[in-house]
């Protein structure tokens, strides 16, 4: 198994590894669907909002998408109140959103 995985790597048909990490270990016991429009909509304002929110730590996954919605964002959180305190940092300071 391990050689087969190490050709898989070596020829790049893996194109990605990951790891899931159990969120009460972690201290994250809630994960948030939050949807996302923006008020104007450019192709380098779409790639600068998904470049910057993909690095903040505590979203898991972010997703382009279509209709009454721009971005898909799972987002991990201990609890409501530090989902609310991450919003308040990281979303209301956007005043394109």
């Amino acid at each position: 198994m391990r050689r087969r995985l190490a050709v898989l790597r070596r020829n790049r048909t893996i194109q990605s590894e990951i790891a899931l990490l159990d969120p009460a270990v972690l201290g994250k016991g809630i994960v948030v669907l939050t949807l996302m429009s923006l008020k104007k909509e450019t192709p380098r304002i779409h790639n600068d909002f998904e470049r910057r929110i993909r690095n903040d730590a505590a979203v898991l996954q972010c997703h382009r998408i279509s209709g009454e919605f721009d971005f898909a964002l799972f987002v991990s959180a201990a609890d409501p109140a530090e989902y609310d305190l991450w919003g308040r940092r990281v979303l209301l300071p956007d005043g394109n959103l």
